[in-house]
């Protein structure tokens, strides 16, 4: 869950450590790793339909760091044009955190980081785009044993028919336009090992990505109110009646 704004001008590498020391009692680790490049949505012309390649030459002067919480599943991102609060399991015992409860967590977190920026004499951020993310595993087992079985989970697949056999492997993007010129939502699907069992799995990642109406937390909030509804149909929409009893859709 995260936004981009415009770059903070100024904005160096010292900063960082400046934002770690207000922090360090909550994210006692830290990591440093490139900046994340620009991903505007362009919605009011129609998007590439092969995603290009380009190289940019990065400033080495430029980071971005994560912020890691005690026990590792918690994390801020931070860089001169982004701000990002990530959970990731870690272990079979942390407990997927339901919307409700992690939207908070971003708008205290987004309210601290603003409130650094302006005792450090930064203007406030003008967000541009925020995103919202959710990582789905479908482990080999539960709901499905092999590639044969994918109707078994995606509503949007058939399956083959002779002489074709069952797929060998099965992976996927697709992307939909959210009305009014919200913003895109992207998803993806693709056979992974969990680092946290290692076991087989079908990770369905779903992106939504937009610009807010204005660039205050409460228009930021509202669009990520609305970024959910979306991901939460998408996924009910693309997965059948039979994983929705296995993974509930709504949470």
């Amino acid at each position: 869950m995260g936004v981009e704004f415009a770059p903070l001008p100024g904005w160096a590498a010292l900063h960082l450590g400046l934002l770690w020391a207000e922090i360090r009692a909550d994210y006692p680790q830290f990591e440093l790793q490139p900046p994340l490049p620009s991903q505007i949505e362009q919605t009011g012309q129609r998007a590439p339909q092969v995603p290009g390649f380009s190289i940019e030459l990065g400033d080495p002067f430029k980071l971005r760091c994560w912020f890691i919480k005690g026990g590792g599943s918690q994390l801020i991102q931070v860089q001169d044009s982004r701000f990002i609060v990530n959970w990731r399991r870690v272990s079979k015992e942390d407990a997927y955190p339901h919307y409700k409860n992690f939207r908070p967590v971003f708008e205290q977190e987004w309210r601290r980081f603003t409130g650094f920026l302006g005792r450090n004499e930064f203007p406030e951020p003008r967000i541009v785009q925020c995103e919202l993310t959710y990582v789905n595993h479908f482990p080999r087992g539960l709901g499905w044993a092999d590639y044969a079985d994918m109707p078994r989970v995606f509503s949007t697949w058939a399956g083959t028919s002779p002489p074709l056999p069952a797929p060998e492997m099965l992976a996927w993007n697709t992307r939909f336009l959210m009305p009014d010129e919200k913003g895109r939502l992207h998803v993806a699907v693709q056979p992974v090992m969990r680092l946290t069992d290692a076991k087989e799995a079908l990770q369905m990642t779903l992106t939504a990505r937009g610009a807010p109406s204005g660039s205050s937390l409460p228009e930021a909030l509202e669009w990520f109110d609305l970024g959910r509804r979306w991901l939460v149909d998408a996924f009910t929409g693309l997965t059948s009646p039979e994983m929705h009893k296995l993974w509930n859709a709504g949470e």
